[in-house]
């Protein structure tokens, strides 16, 4: 069930799963392409985290957008985009696996800046004071300034590693071990009460002081 069609007292409410989070402002995600919808900005929600808040409810405090009418724009990042944009105020931020993060002017789709991670993003990014959270392929977590794009920290984990078991999807045979062909998502950040939180495929789940000054880990059972 979503509805992205209403008046000025409704939200739009989505309870289907990874639904573009760009949905709502007439963003969608293609591979390798970031497309501007045509809408009326007065509709257009912010959504600077995963499905809208801490929570991932999918609920947007906005009336939705009333008529798509077409392509505004496109933006290409050379690389495939996995994961869900976020955005805030004027900009788009979005991730590729090109081994980029990137900066997209909301009306015009023309690019502010990238940050070269180079290792392929495919996490969501989040977005809060001023700074950009992700994750990269290469282990490692960002936060860069939402203005410039410059580096404010990282920091490293154990790394990532795809999930690899027998018989995956009914794939044969069914004895031998493979990786996950669809193991491409990285966890999204969350911030909340100056701290960002975000799993790991090291086997932990990060709690990092987003200034940062601190670390706290918590291995999987």
């Amino acid at each position: 069930m979503k509805n992205f069609t209403g008046n000025s007292s409704q939200r739009i409410t989505s309870t289907e799963p990874a639904l573009p989070v760009g949905v709502v402002c007439g963003w969608t995600v293609f591979i390798g392409i970031l497309l501007l919808l045509s809408a009326m900005p007065a509709f257009c929600a912010d959504s600077s985290t995963f499905r809208g808040n801490a929570q991932h409810s999918g609920v947007y405090d906005a009336a939705g957008v009333p008529k798509l009418t077409g392509v505004q724009c496109a933006f290409h990042t050379q690389g495939q985009v996995i994961s869900s944009p976020a955005v805030d105020g004027a900009l788009v931020y979005v991730g590729s696996t090109r081994g980029n993060l990137y900066a997209v002017d909301r009306a015009a789709g023309t690019e502010k800046w990238h940050f070269e991670a180079k290792s392929r993003i495919a996490s969501s990014p989040a977005v809060s004071n001023g700074q950009v959270y992700f994750g990269a392929y290469d282990g490692s977590f960002y936060s860069v300034d939402a203005s410039t794009g410059k580096l404010s920290w990282k920091f490293q984990t154990g790394g990532e590693r795809r999930f690899a078991a027998q018989h995956l999807h009914g794939l044969q045979p069914a004895y031998e071990s493979m990786p996950d062909p669809w193991d491409c998502y990285l966890s999204s950040p969350v911030v909340s009460n100056g701290a960002v939180y975000f799993g790991s495929g090291d086997g932990n789940v990060y709690a990092l002081d987003a200034a940062p000054r601190s670390r706290y880990c918590f291995p999987s059972a």
